[in-house]
């Protein structure tokens, strides 16, 4: 990839990070020539206890 690409991806990192709740675990993203998809992907504490799972936000912070 190209240092721009690189450099933007970087910054939509951070955009998502700052934007998204805090119960986001992951993010895809597909773009082709028809256009951008996002799948924003989410776990409550609630869900994460049944299951007893331990799992991080895309912050990087675990969610409690």
């Amino acid at each position: 990839m190209t240092t721009k690409i690189n450099e933007k991806l970087e910054e939509l990192n951070e955009v998502i990070k700052q934007e998204l709740d805090d119960r986001v675990t992951y993010v895809k993203i597909f773009i082709n020539a028809q256009g951008v998809d996002m799948n924003v992907y989410h776990r409550t504490p609630e869900e994460l206890k049944r299951e007893g799972i331990s799992m991080r936000n895309i912050k990087g912070d675990f969610i409690k």
